[in-house]
């Protein structure tokens, strides 16, 4: 099940989100914090919404935001007023940002989009003494050609080796 944290101070945008993830993914579940830091935070999260529009200078909040939630992939959303501030937001470490105006479809699409490619990069995994590639289905070990594997023998090895 992917896991999605809405950071929103504000309170404003918990309902459009909830709008536009409701027919997104099956299992994708979403929690809702009213302020960075607020509550535990440590589980993992696929993606992180966080609206920085009520921040004058958020830089503290998405800091603390990046330390909570480790790898995840974080949307920001940022008020217009300075291409700067978009910028400095990529630079902290959002992978994506959206400005107002903004509706469900938008934030379903962005979320979608981080998402698939999340899912692809976990489809190939490194191990100490090789790779694994599952939707390829095929495992590569040092001086060996790729060996090809049976799709149930790609996902026991997926299984077997996730963390």
């Amino acid at each position: 099940m992917k896991q999605c944290l809405l950071v929103d101070p504000s309170g404003e945008l918990q309902d459009m989100v909830a709008q536009s993830l409701s027919g997104m993914a099956p299992g994708l579940h979403c929690d809702v914090l009213r302020q960075p830091g607020a509550g535990d935070v440590r589980k993992r999260y696929d993606v992180v919404l966080l609206d920085m529009r009520p921040y004058v200078d958020f830089n503290e909040a998405f800091r603390r935001v990046l330390r909570d939630v480790g790898q995840a992939c974080v949307i920001g959303f940022v008020e217009p007023r300075e291409p700067v501030d978009r910028v400095l937001a990529l630079e902290m470490g959002a992978d994506a940002i959206i400005v107002p105006p903004f509706g469900p479809q938008e934030i379903a699409a962005r979320v979608r989009a981080l998402l698939r490619r999340q899912t692809e990069a976990e489809a190939a995994m490194s191990l100490p003494q090789g790779r694994l590639d599952c939707h390829a289905r095929t495992l590569t070990l040092p001086g060996q050609a790729a060996a090809t594997l049976a799709d149930s023998e790609a996902r026991l090895l997926q299984l077997l080796l996730e963390p």
